[in-house]
């Protein structure tokens, strides 16, 4: 089977914890969730997940590129998707070679 890249929506609206930017401010922490340790980040996970508010998920600064975010989803029992799209990763090689170019990475055959 050939590796591919699916786009998901959502069903519902998300509702995500911000934990970038002044997001870190309104839950009283800094940019340190973002790159861990672990042990820490995992109980502000556990706190968010446990919250009467019941957030869907969690938004941080990658750790390896801070211009990109990441988001992290919890396993709610209300939250469902649908596929909007399947590509084939054959079919997006021009789109990953630019995302490597732009790290300085490249592939070789093995």
């Amino acid at each position: 089977m050939d590796r591919a890249a699916t786009e998901l929506v959502c069903r519902r609206d998300l509702r995500v914890v911000t934990l970038y930017g002044s997001g870190l401010q309104a839950v009283g922490t800094d940019n340190a969730i973002s790159t861990g340790p672990y042990e820490p980040c995992g109980l502000w996970s556990d706190a968010f997940w446990d919250h009467p508010d019941q957030p869907d998920g969690i938004a941080y600064q990658s750790r390896r590129d801070a211009r990109e975010l990441c988001l992290a989803l919890f396993a709610r029992p209300d939250l469902s998707f649908d596929i909007k799209s399947t590509k084939p990763l054959t079919a997006m090689l021009h789109e990953i070679a630019g995302l490597l170019d732009g790290y300085g990475k490249s592939l070789s055959p093995t």
